[in-house]
């Protein structure tokens, strides 16, 4: 050992070969790595390369539960609104246009409950998660009441069009 310190040399030599391993890591900030602020910009230009967060960024802080929750009975109850509204639908949905509008509601109702119930399952909000799926359940039947005899599974048919 060179030095009178036990380890002395080791350590210096430990100490410069991290200082090299930091100023080759691909995003470190540049006072650590030793080349100007400008030259991370003009990497992460690059194309196929991600953005490097900005030195001294602050990271977007989680929401906090209250606004998950919310967020998820939000997203629930609109898909009830939605699967509940079509019961009362107050145009003729038999034929033609009216029964494109009405298909189409329950087409929104039914992608509207499937979206509630898979952030109300992500977010483990059993009671959430039972009204997204019993809406989902109305928004198939709505559908369903219009869709099956128009394709042949009912022993009455019905046509999509209007008769003219």
């Amino acid at each position: 050992m060179a030095s009178g310190k036990p380890g002395g040399s080791n350590r210096e030599n430990d100490a410069k070969i991290v200082d090299r391993l930091l100023r080759e890591l691909r995003f470190a900030d540049p006072d650590l790595a030793g080349r100007p602020a400008g030259s991370e910009n003009q990497r992460a230009a690059q194309p196929g390369q991600p953005a490097a967060r900005r030195p001294g960024a602050a990271a977007k802080p989680p929401p906090s539960p209250g606004a998950l929750l919310a967020g998820t009975w939000g997203r629930v109850a609109l898909a009830a609104v939605l699967a509940a509204g079509l019961t009362q639908w107050p145009y003729a949905r038999d034929c033609g246009l009216g029964l494109f509008f009405y298909l189409s509601g329950a087409t929104l109702a039914l992608a509207t409950a499937a979206w509630g119930s898979v952030i109300s399952w992500r977010r483990r909000v059993a009671p959430a998660h039972v009204v997204a799926l019993l809406a989902l359940l109305g928004a198939i039947v709505l559908g369903a009441e219009r869709v099956l005899p128009r394709v042949g599974y009912a022993k009455a048919p019905a046509g999509w069009s209007c008769g003219r």
